[in-house]
C-alpha cells in the first residue's frame, strides 16, 4: 500500500494522469483513506458502493483531468473512455 501510494503521488505531482485497480473495494477504501484530505482533489476513488450521484463526479472530474489519480475496481474500467491515461497500476492483480 506504502509503495503504492508513494508511486501514484509521483504521477499526479508530475501531471501524469494514472488509474489503479484494486481487486477490492475495501482496498480501494484503505488506500483512500491514507490519502490526506488536501489530496482528495487530485486523486479519487470509485467502486459500487459509492452513491451514484459521487460515481458519476468522480467520472467527470476524471476524464476532465481535475483528478489526476484514481483508486478504483473494475467496475470503473466498464466501458469507460478516459484517453490521456499515462499509467494503468494492478495493485494485485485477480
Amino acid at each position: 500500500m506504502e509503495l503504492t501510494l508513494k508511486r501514484i503521488r509521483e504521477f499526479v505531482a508530475q501531471g501524469e494522469k494514472v488509474l489503479t485497480y484494486f481487486p477490492y473495494r475495501s482496498q480501494v477504501d484503505q488506500i483512500y483513506g491514507a490519502v490526506g484530505a488536501s489530496e482528495h482533489r487530485r486523486i479519487r476513488r470509485y467502486h459500487g458502493q459509492i452513491p451514484s450521484a459521487e460515481r458519476k463526479l468522480v467520472e467527470r472530474d476524471y476524464k476532465s483531468g481535475e483528478a489526476m489519480g484514481l483508486f478504483c475496481t473494475k467496475a470503473f474500467g466498464m466501458g469507460i473512455d478516459v484517453g490521456d491515461i499515462k499509467h494503468v497500476v494492478h495493485f494485485a492483480p485477480t
